[in-house]
């Protein structure tokens, strides 16, 4: 039971790291978008998508 607990108390820190590095990517390819830098944007969008995609690979792993 102790385990489980541990589990979901790391599942809920990961899905809370993503959701605010979500934001934090969000607001900076606004803030690009809004001052024309495109290089910037498109940064923002392939780190936060590379990101997103090993975060799920790791909570998938720690979840089995």
């Amino acid at each position: 039971m102790e385990n489980q607990l541990r589990t979901n108390k790391s599942l809920v820190a990961s899905l809370l790291l993503l959701a605010l590095l979500c934001f934090g990517s969000v607001t900076v390819m606004i803030n690009a978008g809004t001052k024309g830098e495109n290089w910037r944007m498109v940064a923002s969008g392939v780190g936060f998508t590379g990101f997103s995609i090993l975060m799920i690979a790791l909570l998938r792993k720690k979840i089995r």
